[in-house]
């Protein structure tokens, strides 16, 4: 299979970003042949899934939504802050926000090679939106950690919230290469990322940032599963000199969906904030949730 690895590492970015008649990717060379996907993965598999998404062709849907279920039974039994040490003699590759840039997936896997044992790789949030190709992005990340689980890692971005990509593009994208029981298994996934990933038990990963009430044990005993984008996380409709305005109905309801909200708070946290120049905290206003 090196001969399909060569050519896989040898197309350009710009290949790779040029459309063929509005749809898909043109390839670099029609000369190579893509074998068949099917499961259980191998290596084989997975370079013949880049090789496919490299000529513009769709995975056939039963071997997508098999690969979306075994990826979210995957990440559900994972903790929410992932522990990893880098193997002596290796260096780990942290990958930022590739949103469904396909061609600097590639261009990235072409600099630093692909995963593997001994080239482990950490995604770090935000797959989809925004670029064409949020599909095969997730997919080829989602495959290489099924592959080998124990080199590659996948935290969350505030991206990988549903009513977030439904509006920034991936449910369009989705439902048009595939449809809506597909979409609902890449949420499924999604549900059950990883928040953050401790390396070499000094670096913390995440795609946010930290918050200053939060420990490592607040953030893994959160339910991420539950987590929705919570805009009073901020603090700007609770405390900070405004009251919060309570419809009666909801009187009730408000001390569980306060307890509710404290416990997502480290997760919102680390997809929601970003840095700020000066010390301290204040509501991000910017985004409407999280801090600066």
């Amino acid at each position: 299979m090196s001969s399909l690895s060569d050519f896989l590492s040898s197309l350009t970015v710009g290949q790779l970003e040029r459309k063929n008649e509005g749809e898909g990717l043109e390839p670099a060379s029609s000369s190579y042949h893509c074998g068949e996907v099917s499961l259980p993965l191998t290596r084989d598999v997975v370079l013949n899934m880049l090789c496919c998404f490299c000529r513009g062709q769709r995975l056939p849907r039963p071997f997508v939504s098999e690969l979306l279920k075994r990826q979210a039974a995957l990440l559900e039994a994972l903790p929410n802050v992932v522990r990893f040490d880098v193997p002596a003699g290796c260096s780990i590759c942290v990958v930022g926000d590739i949103h469904g840039q396909f061609g600097d997936l590639m261009h990235i896997f072409r600099s630093h090679g692909f995963p593997s044992a001994t080239r482990p790789y950490l995604f770090n949030g935000d797959f989809v939106d925004r670029g064409d190709y949020g599909v095969e992005v997730t997919l080829t990340i989602f495959a290489f950690q099924q592959l080998y689980p124990q080199s590659v890692f996948l935290n969350r971005g505030n991206h990988e919230e549903r009513s977030v990509h439904a509006l920034y593009g991936f449910l369009r994208e989705c439902s048009s290469k595939y449809d809506d029981n597909i979409y609902e298994l890449f949420n499924d996934a999604f549900e059950q990322l990883p928040i953050a990933t401790l390396i070499n038990h000094k670096v913390l990963v995440l795609h946010g940032g930290v918050d200053d009430e939060m420990t490592l044990e607040s953030l893994d005993a959160a339910p991420r599963s539950e987590y929705v984008v919570n805009n009073s996380a901020s603090g700007m409709n609770s405390g900070g000199g405004k009251a919060m305005l309570v419809h009666p109905a909801m009187r009730d309801r408000l001390p569980m969906i306060q307890a509710r909200d404290a416990k997502l708070r480290p997760i919102n946290s680390c997809l929601w904030n970003d840095p700020m120049s000066k010390s301290g905290t204040i509501p991000n206003k910017g985004r409407g949730t999280g801090l600066l």
